[in-house]
């Protein structure tokens, strides 16, 4: 967590190289964002996360609003017991759903939003898989626009 500004610098810089867009910096609030997240998926997740973020992103720095609203809610943070109020059956819980979401969105990045790959992938059919996305609130379409930009496919 501590190297975290740093990886984002390489990781700006990199996105720079392919691009012509003036980014420059990474809004506080999404700095902070990054600071809470667990990293389930270490510096690829945060790679992923990034470029969508750039190709969004219309102004000179990557703002909240490039990144999925998930980054900025509570229950992408780790799962974590306060205490003993939490049952081992929520924390378990917690954990599944944390996990499920992030499968679910590498899945969908892996094969470009398309659903039928997805679901073969995943063993479970396209219906379990739309269940799925919506229960999480993941939509095809912020896995579409990554493929129309070949140039970040090999970052």
């Amino acid at each position: 967590m501590e190297d975290i500004a740093y990886i984002i610098d390489v990781i700006l810089k990199r996105l720079k190289k392919f691009d012509l867009k003036e980014i420059h910096d990474v809004h506080p609030h999404v700095i902070d964002a990054f600071g809470k997240y667990s990293w389930p998926g270490n510096i690829r997740e945060l790679e992923n996360l990034m470029e969508r973020a750039y190709i969004l992103e219309a102004s000179p720095i990557l703002t909240p609003e490039s990144f999925p609203n998930e980054l900025f809610t509570s229950d992408l943070s780790p799962v974590q017991v306060k205490g003993i109020s939490l049952s081992l059956a929520e924390v378990r819980h917690r954990a599944i759903e944390q996990s499920e979401r992030f499968y679910l969105r590498e899945l969908l990045t892996a094969n470009r939003g398309r659903i039928k790959e997805t679901a073969e992938a995943a063993g479970i059919s396209t219906r379990q898989l739309h269940k799925l996305m919506k229960k999480y609130n993941i939509t095809k379409e912020e896995f579409k626009t990554l493929s129309s930009y070949p140039m970040f496919q090999h970052i």
